[in-house]
């Protein structure tokens, strides 16, 4: 239960995977209504906000250095419908990587299989996790996810 994925929560420019055991029970009492209880099943998806002032930045950058990101702060995050505009800006054209990392398009086509045909429609952002920064989330026209792929991002 404790390493359970909790949040999927966008922040700037990727998706994080936020854990159970990562998040601090005192940011939960903090947090909106909506997220104060770990879910039991699924996770949130989730966005974080910005800092609202240079002392947030600069405390915001100490946690992030210590290994606590944003995006496994509840006290931090926000509905993901409050943050699909910045997804929409902040999504790639899956076509772009693919066309950069010759060795990673084999990859992709190998997992969207179907899907890769429609390549001109979907896009994706780095997926990362305190574990991992190499998988990408490929989504679609309207920011949904079809699918979680294995290669770098970056």
């Amino acid at each position: 239960m404790q390493t359970h994925p909790a949040a999927l929560a966008f922040d700037k420019d990727r998706f994080y995977v936020a854990t159970a055991v990562q998040i601090e029970p005192e940011r939960l009492a903090k947090a909106p209504k909506a997220f104060q209880k770990l879910p039991l099943f699924g996770t949130y998806q989730v966005g974080t906000r910005k800092p609202a002032n240079e002392k947030e930045f600069f405390d915001s950058m100490n946690l992030a250095f210590a290994g606590i990101p944003s995006s496994a702060r509840p006290d931090w995050w926000l509905p993901r419908e409050d943050v699909e505009d910045s997804i929409t800006k902040a999504k790639i054209p899956l076509a772009s990587l693919m066309a950069k990392y010759p060795d990673r398009a084999r990859i992709i086509n190998r997992h969207l299989g179907e899907l890769a045909k429609d390549r001109a429609n979907l896009y994706y952002l780095p997926l990362t996790s305190e574990k991992t920064l190499d998988w990408i989330m490929v989504i679609d026209d309207g920011n949904k996810a079809v699918a979680y792929i294995p290669v770098d991002g970056f």
